[in-house]
């Protein structure tokens, strides 16, 4: 499973030159910072991958972050797990009254449809 966060600064982050060795801007100022942030995740997400993902959301949601767009659209497969850590992460949305948008691929929205989670996770399209 591959994972990349990206953030869109607003008014309250400060964007800074890539550091050495990356292609991705850097953002500093954690504390202050407000930004929509992507998550993007390829590969298979189960019961081997899902701890990487769920600190991967962790990590964001300490951040505070305006909103939350998850990308599985490069998603192959997906079990239990990986549905559950879904699940958590939209009810820590809610909680913190984040903004989530989960965009699917097509055996993702197939997953969610069939295990009756279309009313519970922001399936949104591509």
């Amino acid at each position: 499973m591959a994972v990349s966060t990206t953030m869109a600064p607003t008014a309250n982050s400060t964007l800074c030159s890539p550091t050495k060795g990356t292609a991705e801007p850097m953002l500093a100022a954690a504390e202050a910072i407000a930004a929509r942030v992507t998550v993007t995740v390829g590969g298979d997400l189960d019961f081997a991958t899902h701890g990487k993902l769920a600190a991967e959301f962790d990590k964001l949601m300490d951040l505070s972050p305006d909103g939350v767009v998850v990308d599985l659209t490069g998603v192959e497969f997906c079990d239990s797990s990986g549905l559950s850590c879904l699940v958590r992460l939209n009810a820590r949305c809610v909680d913190a009254r984040v903004p989530l948008l989960i965009l699917p691929s097509p055996r993702i929205s197939r997953l969610v449809a069939m295990t009756g989670l279309t009313g519970i996770l922001p399936v949104g399209g591509a």
